[in-house]
């Protein structure tokens, strides 16, 4: 009976898992009511796929990253076979700080289980007010070729340091100036990989920037001189990259075009006409 009472109440009533940084444990009351907590006004940050809060504590302000609960698959391979997003920001967040890098310091995660399987999780950090350098490049603010250049030294540092961040895009690195000159910080951690990379992989990272193909051109010549590397192959190497990426957005078009919008319209017209 014990048993099945047990069975019971793992299977239907949620289970929380919360680890917290040692440093931030005086925050532990608060991090785990953050489940069930309801965020208004500002300390909304985006509501979309995965949400994004802030709330301040003593004067600091804090991110809590919600992530989009997966798919069934994807909550029972979370729970037995993966580590979750919200784990491996946390965990990477500390490897990343004993190589170097910038990025926010972890405060915590949360795992929650429904059901006997993973359900939602939490990332804590701590909040960096630096602009992205998305912003600086996209809006040509003061400066921005000089913060691109010095974005060169830094994707060739983390990469000889065999770190790729797999959605390496402008939006995901903030800038900041110090009497060093111009430092980044790396956010959105959770899919990285750690350890020796090949030359095709840092450029598959870089090709992943979203860059003006003239920048890009700029952007692969100075990473590869910066490294010893083959200026003209690595560039030929992008350039191959983007014709096959065209190429495939192409297809796809002409897929949407020849099936799935005649096939949408189809079922418009349909509807309109039964009303």
């Amino acid at each position: 009976m014990t048993y099945l009472c047990y069975l019971l109440l793992y299977y239907f009533c949620p289970i929380m898992k919360v680890v917290i940084n040692p440093k931030y444990s005086h925050l532990s009351d608060i991090i785990n009511e953050l489940p069930t907590r309801k965020f208004t006004g500002n300390s909304i940050i985006r509501e979309k796929r995965n949400s994004i809060y802030q709330i301040e504590v003593d004067g600091q302000v804090f991110v809590i990253k919600k992530y989009k609960r997966p798919t069934r698959v994807n909550q029972v391979i979370y729970s037995y076979f993966r580590l979750t997003k919200a784990r491996r920001a946390y965990e990477f967040a500390f490897r990343l700080e004993s190589l170097g890098i910038d990025t926010p310091e972890p405060v915590a995660y949360i795992e929650l289980k429904k059901g006997g399987v993973f359900h939602t999780g939490y990332f804590v950090s701590t909040f960096m007010g630096h602009p992205s350098v998305e912003d600086a490049v996209y809006e040509e603010r003061e400066g921005y070729k000089e913060i691109l250049d010095a974005f060169v030294d830094f994707t060739v540092q983390i990469h000889e340091k065999g770190v790729l961040h797999y959605d390496y895009n402008l939006s995901n690195a903030l800038y900041y100036q110090t009497e060093q000159g111009y430092q980044f910080a790396l956010i959105d951690i959770n899919q990285m990989k750690f350890g020796k990379l090949s030359l095709g992989e840092c450029l598959k990272s870089v090709n992943s920037l979203g860059l003006s193909l003239p920048q890009l051109v700029w952007f692969v010549e100075q990473y590869a001189l910066r490294r010893g590397k083959n200026p003209l192959n690595c560039c030929t190497s992008i350039l191959l990259r983007q014709r096959a990426r065209l190429i495939r957005r192409g297809t796809k078009k002409k897929l949407q075009n020849m099936f799935v919008y005649p096939v949408r319209d189809f079922f418009k017209k349909s509807k309109s006409v039964s009303k």
